[in-house]
Order: structure tokens, then C-alpha cells, then sequence
């Protein structure tokens, strides 16, 4: 005999298949948002990151160039985002070569940033310790079909990088037989 589904029981098999899943805990995510003027043309720059970065990981950045106003110019071209971590080895440059003729075009990318450098090795276990993240843009507005320049754009934004994981290694001599549960001194 078929029993019919009931919400409870809906419910409940949402509970199971949530608790069983194995994604990892939420992550506090920053959302920056930086506003270019190039000669009337307005970009809106969002940067979404998280907030603490474990060091010794790879994290996803997302940045996302929208046209908001043209200004009376006829398009912009995106040709260089580069993406850093200040006083660190941590860069990724992009060549995208994207041109924006509307409002409401856009150029999106998610970078993956590589969170290893020497510096962090001086973080106290357990700690954390701010960086700049830096966004450069490099990009060529056009006025009309022949007549263009050359505009680029820098913003700067917190980033916190929590201290590396320690492997910690033990040889311990020990004299006789170990017991398991029993007591060593």
C-alpha cells in the first residue's frame, strides 16, 4: 500500500539529504564595489572575495566590469585586469581585449588565487594578518571611431590571511610494551 507524502515527510527527507552532503561550512564573502569614471564613461568594478583566506589554499575572486554609463562615447575596450595580493608573490593577469558599446555590458572572470607565499610563514599560529588586495584595470575608450586613449584604474581593498597549518611529526622512544589504554610515564 502507497502512503502519500506528506510535508513532515518532505521535511524530513530534506533534513536527511542536507546533513548528509558533504559541502564544506559557508564562508564569509566581502562584496567591494569601486566606480571608474573614464572621461564620463562610467565602469562599475565588483570584487567579491572571501573574508579570511587560509594560507596554503586556492580561492576563488570574482571580478565582474560593468558599463553603467557610456558618457556619449562610443565603446570601451577592457585590455588588462590584473589581480595581487601587496608585498606577496600572489598575481594573475588577464589580457581580455573586451570591448563594452551599452550600458549594462559587462566583462566577467573568476580568479583563482594560490594563497602560498614565504611571508606567511611569519603569521602567528592560529592568527591572521591583513593584506592589500589590489585590481588594476588597463583599458582604451574610444570617442568616436578614430579618435581613442589610454585609461587605467587602480582600487585597494583589505584581505586577511589566517596562519598555515603546522604538520607536526613525533618519534617517541619508549622502553618495553605499549598497551593500548594503558597509562605511559
Amino acid at each position: 500500500m502507497l502512503r502519500p507524502i506528506t510535508l513532515a515527510i518532505l521535511l524530513f527527507l530534506a533534513a536527511v539529504a542536507v546533513a548528509g552532503s558533504a559541502s564544506p561550512a559557508p564562508v564569509d564573502v566581502v562584496e567591494r564595489t569601486f566606480t571608474v569614471s573614464w572621461n564620463n564613461t562610467l565602469l562599475r568594478v565588483d570584487v567579491e572575495y572571501p573574508a579570511k583566506v587560509p594560507a596554503n589554499s586556492s580561492q576563488e575572486i570574482r571580478v565582474r566590469i560593468e558599463a553603467v554609463d557610456m558618457g556619449g562615447n562610443w565603446k570601451v575596450r577592457i585590455e588588462v585586469v590584473t589581480l595581487e595580493v601587496v608585498g606577496t608573490v600572489i598575481s594573475e593577469t588577464v589580457f581580455p581585449m573586451k570591448s563594452l558599446y551599452y550600458k549594462g555590458d559587462a566583462y566577467s572572470r573568476v580568479f583563482i588565487l594560490n594563497f602560498s607565499d614565504p611571508g606567511f610563514r611569519s603569521i602567528e599560529l592560529g592568527g591572521q594578518k591583513s593584506y592589500t588586495l589590489r585590481l588594476s584595470l588597463q583599458g582604451t575608450l574610444w570617442y568616436s571611431r578614430d579618435d581613442k586613449d589610454r585609461y587605467s584604474f587602480q582600487g585597494e581593498t583589505p584581505i586577511y590571511v589566517e596562519s598555515p597549518d603546522i604538520d607536526l611529526y613525533v618519534d617517541v622512544d619508549v622502553e618495553g610494551d605499549l598497551i593500548e589504554g594503558e597509562v605511559v610515564n
